[in-house]
């Protein structure tokens, strides 16, 4: 990222500003077919639940898994036990004191987003969120990314993003925004490019 051209921040939210990829995965696999999807950490992180189930060989009702699964994990993000990621919770708050509009950029449907914004003590700290809702296709496609942006007035290749996914990561490069994502170990932000570590 360039000094000077920062004029605002986009950042995914699940994985990025805390760890959910692990109950992501329980909720999941509890769902009424048991079915076990691809687990966190590996090239499908960060895929929404419907897409995880198309890579399934053998197909089940996409609703009878994510609906269930998204009413488990409402509970574990309103539960308290939902893990921060101290590198990037730091971030908004940084840049609100640099006077940047900040934005969520994130697959999941708003209600999860929201409540974990909440369980975080973050709702208030963006000028706009954009999930599942807001627009269509998901990432790895930017709409998400661009729509950020825009809500927030900032030009994409002005507004930074940071996404702990494959899918994110690719969104943000399609929108011409910088991406540091989180090392796999969440204790440092890099640039997949180069792999160096952020200023």
């Amino acid at each position: 990222m360039r000094p000077g051209r920062i004029q605002g921040l986009a950042l995914d939210w699940d994985g990025t500003l805390a760890d959910t990829h692990q109950a992501r995965h329980h909720a999941q696999a509890r769902s009424p077919y048991h079915v076990e999807l691809p687990a966190p950490r590996d090239r499908h992180a960060g895929l929404p639940i419907p897409d995880l189930i198309a890579l399934l060989p053998k197909p089940v009702p996409a609703a009878q898994v994510r609906t269930p699964s998204s009413q488990l994990l409402l509970r574990h993000l309103q539960s308290g036990r939902l893990r921060p990621i101290p590198i990037t919770l730091a971030l908004p708050r940084q840049a609100r004191t640099a006077s940047l509009p900040c934005a969520i950029a994130s697959r999941a449907r708003r209600p999860l987003a929201t409540a974990g914004l909440s369980a975080l003590g973050l709702l208030n700290a963006f000028q706009a969120i954009v999930t599942a809702e807001d627009v269509a296709p998901g990432k790895p496609a930017p709409e998400v990314y661009l729509q950020a942006a825009h809500r927030i007035g900032v030009p994409a290749p002005h507004c930074p993003s940071v996404d702990d996914a494959p899918a994110g990561i690719d969104a943000a490069r399609a929108a011409r925004m910088d991406v540091p994502t989180l090392t796999r170990d969440q204790s440092a932000l890099i640039r997949p490019e180069t792999g160096a570590g952020t200023p």
